[in-house]
């Protein structure tokens, strides 16, 4: 099943968010930004009301503009400044893959925007132009 939300309508869609829910792989290319999720998505909080027979969950972000922002947040004790700063789009890959869980935190939607707040050891935020976003469900 896909739910497809557009955020270049006159009204802004209320998208479900998978909070806490952990992100097996990411995928971007010139069209989309994709985030797949762990099997047995359904065992999370957050999906339990939303969806319960979910077995996956797979999110297609149609890029407007093929050029995204990703920060991770640094705090001054481990840094000279403390703030966002601009990370390579090619580590978001390697954070899927890390030991430790990349977990989706959760999302603001605005006009053609679409930001995104992760967390692995660290908290990144991801700056996304688009035009809809897509949840593709698979039941259990």
């Amino acid at each position: 099943m896909v739910d497809r939300y557009y955020l270049a309508e006159d009204s802004l869609p209320t998208i479900p968010t998978p909070h806490d829910c952990q992100i097996t792989d990411i995928e971007f290319d010139e069209n989309f930004l994709i985030f797949k999720f762990d099997n047995d998505i359904s065992k999370y909080d957050s999906i339990q009301f939303i969806k319960p027979n979910a077995k996956t969950l797979c999110i297609r972000i149609h890029l407007v503009d093929p050029v995204f922002y990703a920060y991770k947040y640094r705090y001054k004790k481990l840094s000279k400044k403390e703030g966002y700063f601009l990370v390579d789009n090619g580590k978001l890959k390697d954070l899927a893959k890390d030991k430790n869980a990349l977990e989706y935190l959760y999302h603001y939607v605005g006009f053609t925007s679409f930001m995104i707040k992760l967390y692995n050891r660290g908290h990144y935020l991801l700056d996304v132009t688009a035009d809809y976003v897509e949840f593709e469900w698979t039941e259990k």
